[in-house]
């Protein structure tokens, strides 16, 4: 991703992808949308399901060599005060 101007989430998918572990385009696109949502990405051309073709994305924020993850956060939501507490990590 970073060493490509744009790319597809089929693109990531192949460079991802190695002998041992194989990466599925369906689990690019849905890391393309978390990065999206996270500010990472900008879309440079919309998808077009009527016509079959892929969004093309480009990096516009490079934190470094270690890839941004997706992460499950816990959290407790008071919908009587629309209040939300972070919990700290579970794992």
């Amino acid at each position: 991703m970073r060493g490509r101007r744009s790319f597809t989430p089929t693109d990531l998918a192949a460079h991802a992808s190695t002998d041992l572990v194989q990466v599925a385009t369906a689990d690019a696109q849905t890391y393309c949308r978390v990065l999206l949502a996270g500010g990472y990405l900008r879309v440079e051309r919309k998808a077009s399901p009527a016509r079959k073709r892929e969004a093309i994305y480009r990096l516009i924020r490079n934190s470094g060599p270690r890839a941004p993850r997706a992460a499950r956060v816990s959290a407790v939501v008071d919908d009587n005060t629309n209040a939300g507490i972070l919990l700290g990590d579970r794992s």
